[in-house]
Parts: structure tokens; C-alpha cells; sequence
């Protein structure tokens, strides 16, 4: 087959949990060759997250969408490439982690600009952004790191936080004002024989 198939869209479709019909879909085009993105062009990478009114995606070069849960129609959108995306020389699987929210905040975790990772929150229900925490001690050009783990909700002392893993750090970050309430490194097992 001499085709070369090459996907130009993100599709969002909101299926009927009881009988598995298709209640709305939402979809718009992606140049997905503009910030080479790695793993082959399009395909899913984040899982939406959703709360009663909105659902939220975010697309392999940074789009990122609210939606209105009922009818799936556009509520706000916001372009995190190429402000946030990643930096040169870095692997570029595009932005593979699911948002997470809570608490009127959405959280976004990646890599980008010159810090190989960082952390964002933004007011869910307008995509301001509320705070960024950003890392230039935990770049690790040569060694393997990841950017592909998506944010937890934990409580720590009280306090709703987002729980992020990445280059071996585990970081939390409080979801008010993005202050960094944990910050320890994890060591990675090798060798290690499970049942």
C-alpha cells in the first residue's frame, strides 16, 4: 500500500454510558506536523477529565478544550504551543498527560520551553492561567526521564493538591496558588523480581 495515512483532527465524542450511542461529538483541525511531534502524527494520547458541566481535552501539541458536557459545544479554548512547548533537543511525545480538576482549577503537566517539565493551573472555568511551576534543576538531558505521568489528587495537610511524578522527583503542588508542598526524589529499582 503505497497510501501514507496522516490524521488532521482531535475528535472529542461523548458516548451514552447505558447503551453505547454516540450523544455529541466535537472535532477541529490539528497540525500536528507544526511542533514535530513524535509517536507517529495524531492519535489519542490524554484521557479528557470531566466534572458535572464541563469535560476537558487536551490534544498532542498543547490545544487544550472545554467543552460543555450536555451538548459538547465549545465553552473556551487555549493554545499552550508555542509558549509551552518543549525545548529543543528534548523527545517530543506531545502533551500525553490527562488534565485534572478540582476545585474550580484545571491542572496541565508537561515538558516545555527551556525547563524539561512543568506544571500549570488554570481557572476551569475560563482557562486563566492561575500559576505555573517551572524547574531548571530538574532538566535531565541524558538520562531518561518522563513527562508522561498525569497529575493526582492528593490532601496534604488540609489541602487539595496535585501530585505529579517525573525525573524521579515526586512534587506536590497546593491547588489554590500553586505553591510546591512536597518535593522529593524516587529512586528508580532495577533489578527488582515481582510476583
Amino acid at each position: 500500500d503505497k497510501d501514507l495515512y496522516r490524521a488532521t483532527r482531535e475528535v472529542v465524542r461523548c458516548l451514552d454510558g447505558s447503551n453505547g450511542k454516540q450523544r455529541w461529538e466535537y472535532s477541529y483541525e490539528v497540525n500536528y506536523t507544526r511542533n514535530s511531534v513524535g509517536w507517529a502524527s495524531g492519535g489519542v494520547r490524554a484521557t479528557p477529565a470531566i466534572t458535572a458541566k464541563r469535560v476537558y481535552s487536551i490534544d498532542p501539541v498543547g490545544n487544550i478544550r472545554c467543552l460543555n458536557r450536555a451538548d459538547g459545544k465549545p465553552v473556551w479554548e487555549r493554545a499552550l504551543g508555542p509558549q509551552y512547548f518543549f525545548a529543543p533537543g528534548f523527545e517530543q511525545k506531545g502533551f500525553n498527560c490527562s488534565p485534572l480538576v478540582e476545585k474550580g482549577v484545571l491542572v496541565v503537566h508537561s515538558g516545555g520551553r527551556d525547563c524539561y517539565n512543568y506544571t500549570m493551573g488554570l481557572d476551569a472555568e475560563t482557562g486563566r492561567q492561575l500559576w505555573v511551576q517551572e524547574d531548571e534543576k530538574l532538566r535531565e538531558k541524558t538520562r531518561a526521564g518522563g513527562h508522561g505521568q498525569s497529575p493526582v489528587l492528593i490532601t496534604l495537610n488540609g489541602e487539595a493538591c496535585a501530585l505529579i511524578c517525573y525525573n524521579r522527583w515526586l512534587r506536590a503542588f497546593r491547588l489554590t496558588d500553586g505553591k510546591e508542598v512536597l518535593k522529593c526524589c524516587v529512586r528508580i529499582l532495577t533489578g527488582f523480581k515481582g510476583n
